[in-house]
């Protein structure tokens, strides 16, 4: 059963601003970031703990990868543009790799924390990030 769905709006709700500059010093923050939204705003109780049994950071980017992939496998279910909500899981790539995590807020705004920065909003369709979404997914609970 996927998590109760809410409509995507078009600028990020207030909510979000419970989150921003919120530190997250753990090298996985995006995803302790990803379990707390979606258990205090979109009500999903049994949280997947992502980062299950790993014991030191990975900085390849073709191991991070494989760990995203492998956390996400079994638990989300991919989800195409048109059918996008609040609170579904963007990930986001380099190198051809899916390593990154963040929360769809709105239409092309996502909140994310990078390692040794703060949680912050922004713009899908920006620079930065517009070439490099590998996918939308949505927790199965």
């Amino acid at each position: 059963m996927l998590r109760q769905s809410k409509k995507l709006p078009d600028e990020p709700g207030e909510w979000t601003k419970k989150y921003i500059t919120r530190e997250y010093e753990d090298p996985y923050g995006c995803f302790l970031l990803l379990a707390d939204v979606l258990r205090e705003q979109f009500e999903v109780i049994d949280i997947p703990n992502f980062h299950h049994g790993l014991e030191s950071r990975i900085d390849s980017v073709r191991e991070r990868g494989a760990f995203i992939s492998k956390a996400l496998a079994g638990r989300c279910v991919g989800v195409d543009e048109e059918g996008l909500e609040e609170g579904d899981i963007v990930v986001l790539q380099c190198q051809d790799y899916p390593i990154h995590v963040g929360i769809l807020v709105a239409r092309n705004w996502v909140l994310h924390c990078d390692d040794g920065t703060n949680t912050t909003l922004e713009r899908l369709n920006s620079m930065r990030w517009k070439n490099r979404i590998f996918g939308y997914f949505r927790v199965i609970v």
